[in-house]
């Protein structure tokens, strides 16, 4: 079986490297999948440190990897078979086509070493929020693929934003400060959407607050050191929890707000 359909991609470079496909996976696998979508009380499933956010995560390289996977396969093969894919050499070949490691060293790229596979079945409820935010320096790319909206009464968007230009790469935090973030997208959460993310230190992005339930797949490839791969600013050493990061960009925000020192048609993207 072709699992994606891979001649739709849409390159945009307007705030940071991603690629978007209206109808990713293959269109009969989607409907399986969707119409099967596992029930998460029945899958050994952990927050990974975020809010009102539910994950089954298999990493690659992980030792419990078969072990999670025989879960998964007695809820639904289908969802167990593209996990398989996404932990494919063609997977990941796919990927290094859309965003060669040579197109890469432009926006900050240090490493070229060989890549491996996180995969996550997710599921968000009332009120997940995350802050705006670069992801973690072992991140090469990150995917986002949705099902649908059908549960959904608010947001569940993914939001981008472009950031002021400062002197060096080096200059861009992991979270940045909220005046710095000048314009902005939403992407809705369609069926069978996909969104591909290049990690550079610019790639800033944000699930916006959400009333409703959200499905979606997380796929993301990595490099096996957490650090050098990227060119990155020293705060990397002192990372945030997203809860303690969202508490303190919503902290800034209102100061700022009380202040009259944000453009008011930006709020919108900050505050729910």
């Amino acid at each position: 079986m072709k699992f994606i359909n891979d001649s739709n991609m849409c390159l945009d470079e307007t705030f940071f490297p991603l690629f978007t496909s209206n109808n990713f996976l293959n269109e009969e696998l989607y409907t399986k999948l969707k119409s099967n979508f596992p029930d998460f009380s029945k899958l050994p499933v952990q927050s990974l440190g975020q809010t009102n956010r539910n994950n089954l995560m298999i990493t690659e390289k992980s030792k419990n990897k078969d072990k999670l996977l025989n879960f998964l396969k007695e809820e639904s093969k289908d969802f167990y078979d593209l996990f398989q894919y996404f932990f494919s050499n063609d997977f990941k070949e796919f990927i290094l086509k859309q965003f060669p490691f040579e197109y890469s060293d432009k926006h900050g790229l240090l490493s070229k070493k060989s890549l491996y596979s996180d995969v996550q079945l997710c599921e968000s409820s009332d009120n997940y929020e995350n802050p705006w935010h670069v992801d973690t320096r072992k991140r090469y790319a990150h995917m986002l693929i949705y099902f649908g909206n059908d549960d959904i009464k608010e947001g569940g968007e993914i939001g981008i934003a472009k950031h002021k230009e400062l002197n060096s790469l080096k200059d861009y935090t992991q979270y940045p400060e909220p005046n710095n973030l000048k314009e902005f997208k939403l992407f809705p959460p369609k069926d069978n959407f996909a969104v591909c993310i290049l990690s550079t230190p610019k790639s800033y992005h944000r699930g916006m607050h959400l009333i409703g339930k959200r499905r979606f797949m997380y796929v993301a490839l990595n490099f096996e050191e957490n650090n050098n791969n990227w060119i990155q600013n020293e705060g990397w050493n002192k990372m945030k929890s997203f809860p303690e990061a969202l508490k303190d960009e919503k902290e800034k925000v209102n100061k700022l707000i009380s202040e009259d020192k944000i453009d008011k048609n930006n709020i919108k993207f900050f505050n729910k």
